[in-house]
């Protein structure tokens, strides 16, 4: 975990200082001796990408990342930071990880980042994510309003921040997941039932022996791309403590206009725009959530899916899975009707592992295809009884 806050106070600096980043502006490069090893900013790139990840948070890259074209934005104000880069400099030895994360956000874009757009064909895009998860239809429909406007307009992904409510395991992560990418977006999970204050948002305060920056600024500084996607899983299982109060950020970080000047805790030296980023929050029910933070999602339910739906989903899977292998052509096209009654008893998270599993069982037995015995039961699955068949219909 990087100490992040320790060094001299920020220095007098002149007004010529405070002109925006120049030629002569330079990022520090730690010492050879204070860096591990590390013999340039790839190297430190890649030791920072490996101590921030935290693990309740799990970030995933996506599938396509944006060309180096397209629009972009003011990221950091560019006087702040070279103001930044100049205090950290003073005191090499001092202030290391301060060095480290700066490499890695000027490798990442420094002052400027890209914001990743709409392909022509993305309504093709939202006709196949309809198709792989049935029940999110309002999403979809969502979606295409959207991303209409955003094709008059800069072309960039965007929308409004979304809470998905719903019982577990009807497949909201997957539904995120596929969303980030198929549209090439960072994708951030963040497991809000394991945050005890806003620090998972928002960094802890400086003055902390062992301060970190938050999650937020973490995705966003560490990416090229200022549009991520972050799921905020649980956000109704927070913890009710009102001194602590761990959804106090999403105050200003759900507000465009405020968003635009985020300032984590832990680094106070500049502001990141936060503005851009596109929300998904998930929650199983509304009565814990404070209702201003309620005002500022457009809350979609998500129906368990109908037996037909649930079956039109098994079949997805179990295509995605073969069109995604080198050994698609050892099995049957489609799944045998006893395989996929069979599976409607478990829930949706679960049935891409199950089917996986089955495959593998079914190439050690030497069949082309998959029967009702290479399914794998989930001990804890059976127990609780939410497969797509639970009482709801």
């Amino acid at each position: 975990m990087f100490d992040l806050y320790k060094g001299d106070d920020q220095p007098h600096v002149s007004a010529e200082q405070q002109m925006n980043c120049t030629a002569e502006a330079s990022i520090p490069v730690p010492d050879k001796d204070l860096a591990d090893g590390a013999e340039d900013i790839d190297a430190i790139f890649n030791l920072m990408r490996s101590e921030f990840p935290s693990p309740q948070d799990e970030l995933v890259e996506p599938e396509e990342l944006a060309e180096e074209t397209g629009p972009t934005i003011e990221f950091i104000d560019p006087g702040k930071w070279e103001l930044f880069v100049n205090r950290i400099n003073r005191n090499k030895r001092e202030n290391q990880a301060l060095i480290e994360m700066a490499a890695a956000i000027e490798k990442a874009g420094g002052c400027k980042r890209l914001l990743q757009t709409l392909s022509p064909d993305w309504e093709l895009l939202i006709n196949q994510f309809e198709e792989m998860f049935p029940n999110f239809n309002g999403v979809a429909d969502l979606l295409r309003d959207y991303f209409a406007l955003d094709t008059v307009d800069t072309g960039k992904i965007h929308f409004p921040p979304l809470l998905l409510l719903g019982e577990a395991g009807i497949g909201k992560t997957e539904a995120a997941r596929w969303l980030s990418n198929n549209l090439g977006v960072p994708f951030k999970i963040i497991d809000m039932a394991a945050a005890q204050t806003g620090s998972m948002l928002s960094g802890s305060e400086k003055f902390w022996s062992n301060t970190r920056v938050g999650q937020v600024f973490e995705i966003l500084t560490l990416e090229k791309l200022a549009n991520p996607i972050i799921m905020l899983d649980e956000i109704d299982k927070v913890s009710t403590d009102s001194r602590y109060d761990p959804l106090a950020p999403l105050y200003t970080l759900l507000e465009p206009s405020s968003a635009k000047n985020f300032i984590d805790l832990s680094i106070t030296d500049f502001e990141i725009n936060a503005s851009h980023i596109n929300w998904i929050a998930t929650a199983n029910n509304l009565s814990s959530i404070p209702a201003p933070i309620q005002s500022r999602f457009t809350i979609v339910e998500i129906e368990k899916p109908t037996e037909q739906q649930a079956i039109k989903i098994i079949r997805s899977i179990y295509k995605g899975l073969l069109c995604n292998s080198n050994w698609s052509s050892l099995f049957h096209a489609e799944l045998d009707e006893g395989v996929i009654e069979a599976l409607l008893s478990f829930p949706p998270r679960t049935v891409k592992m199950v089917l996986h599993r089955a495959l593998g069982s079914a190439v050690r037995h030497k069949r082309d295809h998959v029967e009702c015995d290479d399914l794998w039961v989930p001990t804890k699955t059976a127990q609780r009884g939410i497969g797509f068949l639970a009482p709801n219909f």
